[in-house]
């Protein structure tokens, strides 16, 4: 790639245009070839998204072609098929690309891409070394991650829907907002950790997070260790990973001493925090210059009717609620 994305940047393009298809795709996100269209009325529409250290893609395609994709050396890639009938072949074999699979794979040699009429995919593109510095960092620096990942292999299991409809979501809120929810750091690093921390759960066939086989009766120093390091840094981007590693100890014995002491996960207890930094903001807001979203996206909040809906749970009231009776109503 001869091009770069800065972070939240969106390339967004309709074209009818072979040429202009290939130079952008490959100038900043994969090198492609199409070798073929069904129709002279061929026309796509496809964004490209950097988000951190993640490339998106969205493909949406009118017509059928057949495209060549070349080798990413360092990178893998993750597709997702959302709409349509899409086949990739390698090794002179074409798979059938169903909605319901994904394929994680290294791209270590052209891969070939049939698609269909009124064919959609999502693609993911990720360096393999800060994937695998992720997984090291949830693990405690004990994960064989980069030894589980095979080059070309097809995923059918539940979390690989969860990562498929996850991606889906976050390419429809890309489409409705244009963006602009992204821009927050927190959403940014959110989305972010979900796709890597769903991706190498995966590539460990399930077993990433090991049973822990001690028993605390008590607050474990590494929990204490880590719900300080969350009350110094909740306005930055925390991953479960940073958690781990702050914390020393596998992710799974983080989670399990979490659970044992205050019956959920470090990641739901992170946001509990961020749940009440942002009911002390909207009791401090003046309501005719700031709204809820303002303060929801500040803290990780995107998707504003599961913000709503985890507001009230944990406070028995609607954030608009909140705002309305804050002291600047008074």
């Amino acid at each position: 790639m001869s091009k770069k994305l800065d972070n939240n940047q969106i390339i967004d393009i309709k074209t009818t245009n072979v040429e202009k298809f290939e130079d952008i795709l490959s100038s900043y996100f994969c090198s492609i070839k199409v070798s073929d269209t069904t129709s002279e009325k061929w026309s796509t529409n496809f964004k490209i998204w950097k988000l951190s250290q993640l490339f998106l893609l969205q493909v949406k395609l009118q017509e059928g072609i057949i495209a060549t994709a070349q080798p990413l050396e360092n990178d893998f890639l993750l597709e997702v098929p959302s709409q349509g009938k899409l086949e990739i072949g390698y090794k002179n074999k074409l798979m059938p690309f169903i909605y319901k699979s994904n394929h994680l794979m290294t791209n270590n040699e052209p891969l070939l891409y049939k698609y269909g009429k009124n064919a959609e995919h999502i693609g993911i593109r990720i360096s393999q070394n800060f994937l695998q510095n992720y997984a090291l960092k949830l693990t405690n620096y004990q994960s064989d991650f980069q030894d589980k990942i095979q080059s070309n292999v097809l995923y059918t299991t539940k979390e690989s829907l969860g990562i498929k409809n996850y991606l889906l979501f976050i390419a429809h809120q890309l489409s409705t907002a244009g963006g602009a929810v992204f821009q927050s750091p927190l959403i940014a690093a959110e989305i972010q950790n979900t796709i890597l921390s769903m991706l190498i759960s995966i590539s460990n066939n399930n077993n990433f997070f090991l049973e822990n086989q001690q028993n605390e009766t008590c607050l474990p120093s590494y929990v204490k260790v880590v719900t300080d390091y969350i009350d110094a840094h909740l306005s930055e981007p925390i991953s479960l990973a940073d958690l781990a590693s702050t914390a020393k100890v596998h992710a799974s014995t983080l989670t399990d001493g979490f659970r044992k002491y205050y019956n959920i996960s470090p990641v739901a207890y992170l946001k509990c925090k961020r749940l009440e930094a942002a009911r002390g903001d909207l009791l401090d807001a003046d309501p005719k210059i700031t709204s809820v979203t303002d303060i929801a996206t500040t803290w990780g909040f995107f998707h504003l009717s599961r913000f709503a809906q985890y507001y009230q749970n944990h406070f028995g009231e609607l954030p608009s609620e909140t705002l309305k009776k804050n002291r600047f109503s008074q």
